[in-house]
């Protein structure tokens, strides 16, 4: 039986199209990864609650998601970069390679900085209380903030490695450093409980400090171990290439402001029509569930650059195997959530004890929106890897026009689950409009499907 098992390892690692074999191993390794990722997560909740209750971790979740729109600011380029990298890679283009990387961590870094100072002059008379509607006032909400949007604005800045991890295809990477991040940020928030009371700025610190240090760490050691030959320079930065960046960049822009809106901006509606310990049970349920989006975006991760680098080389039919394989992927997905709904109560219970209730409908609803994301994300994926963005783009900007009025009406008769339902009904672009621009995309190329080359 072992050698059975031994040899499907092999046929699977080793078999199959170099492209897919690559994705394979990213995957692979993403999975060990991330599960200890999950277990400092969940231990994390529960020690972070007891540590500062559970309004007040109601309230940084809700503060530290509107703080993190900054991250959203980079117009696209992020992903702007990470085709153009990619598709520059597929070409032995290094020397334009550089070039991108350069300018790209150029024109982010202006505008972090304008965003910080921005910032900086607007917080010294905001009245942070009066925005998240609390009832008790919390004192050092604008220290706070401060704090965390410039560490934000520095993550702005050095994230940039992780599309170029992506651009190489080392989807692994980020999710190894991410873990060391998560592991210093748990020991820091440990040894707080010991030394430290517990308050919102003590925990901004604990939480947003060692996530930097990571970063650059990470870029540091990727610049001089992996990527030498495209590292950046102040000589190879181009404006010229510019237009490469933001002319794909900009759609993503749109597209990441709508994602912003009907996800981000759930914990700031929630804190303000019911309270921070409804934002606490909303993330705690989105983070049970969302195992399935992490299981699930470790396979889809390392397919956006592959589909770029299909696309670049041309090779359509791997394309269309690709998706296949993938749709077979999120039914054993839907199965996984389905048993995580059955055992929820048992396992909330659990892992929380007494800390905190778990509104059950709330609970509920975010079940079916996880389902209808990681669903979405597929065809998403495949779309934003050949660029084709164009149907993506109208939609969102429709879905963040009828967001707030849509999410209005059904609050009022569906409660805290009523913003839940606003998003999965705006989410109508990756559950139907991508599929059926795939499909157009296949046709056009009256690509043979039953060929299959994984």
């Amino acid at each position: 039986m072992l050698g059975r098992l031994k040899l499907k390892l092999n046929s699977f690692f080793l078999e199959g199209h170099s492209r897919t074999l690559l994705a394979k191993k990213n995957i692979a390794e993403s999975f060990f990864i991330r599960f200890i990722s999950i277990i400092v997560s969940f231990i994390m909740v529960p020690l972070t609650i007891k540590y500062v209750s559970t309004s007040s971790y109601g309230i940084w979740l809700s503060l530290s998601s509107i703080i993190a729109w900054i991250n959203f600011f980079d117009v696209g380029l992020g992903n702007g970069l990470k085709n153009k990298l990619t598709e520059a890679l597929a070409n032995n283009d290094f020397k334009t390679a550089k070039i991108l990387v350069s300018t790209t961590y150029f024109i982010i870094s202006i505008i972090a900085f304008i965003l910080l100072l921005l910032f900086y002059v607007w917080n010294n008379q905001a009245d942070w209380n009066n925005i998240l509607n609390l009832n008790t006032h919390e004192k050092d909400l604008n220290l706070t903030a401060l704090i965390v949007v410039s560490c934000f604005s520095l993550q702005f800045i050095l994230q940039i490695i992780n599309s170029i991890h992506s651009s190489y295809q080392k989807i692994s990477r980020p999710a190894f450093w991410n873990l060391i991040a998560s592991l210093s940020s748990f020991l820091t928030i440990f040894i707080c409980t010991f030394f430290l009371k517990g308050t919102l700025l003590v925990l901004s610190v604990a939480l947003c400090f060692p996530q930097i240090i990571v970063l650059l760490i990470n870029n540091l050691f990727s610049f001089k171990n992996y990527y030498n030959k495209i590292h950046p320079t102040i000589h190879s930065i181009n404006l010229k290439y510019s237009k490469d960046l933001f002319g794909l960049g900009i759609k993503f822009f749109i597209i990441q402001i709508s994602a912003l809106i009907l996800n981000q901006t759930t914990n700031f509606l929630m804190i303000r029509s019911f309270g921070p310990q409804y934002v606490s049970s909303y993330n705690i349920s989105f983070k049970y569930y969302g195992i399935c989006t992490m299981i699930f975006t470790i396979i889809m991760t390392p397919y956006w650059t592959a589909f770029s680098d299909a696309f670049a080389k041309k090779d359509y039919l791997w394309i269309c195997s690709a998706e296949k394989q993938l749709i077979n992927v999120w039914f054993y997905i839907l199965g996984f959530s389905i048993v995580l709904l059955v055992l929820s109560g048992f396992i909330y219970s659990v892992w929380l004890g007494d800390l905190i209730q778990i509104n059950k409908n709330l609970d509920f609803w975010i079940f079916i929106a996880i389902l209808v994301s990681t669903f979405s994300s597929i065809y998403v994926t495949i779309l934003n890897g050949l660029g084709i963005v164009k149907m993506q783009f109208i939609a969102s900007i429709i879905s963040s026009i009828l967001f707030f009025p849509l999410a209005k009406i059904l609050i009022q008769f569906y409660g805290p689950s009523g913003l839940i339902i606003t998003s999965i009904l705006c989410n109508v672009n990756g559950l139907l409009l991508a599929p059926l621009e795939f499909k157009k995309f296949k046709k056009k190329l009256k690509i043979n499907l039953n060929e299959n080359i994984i």
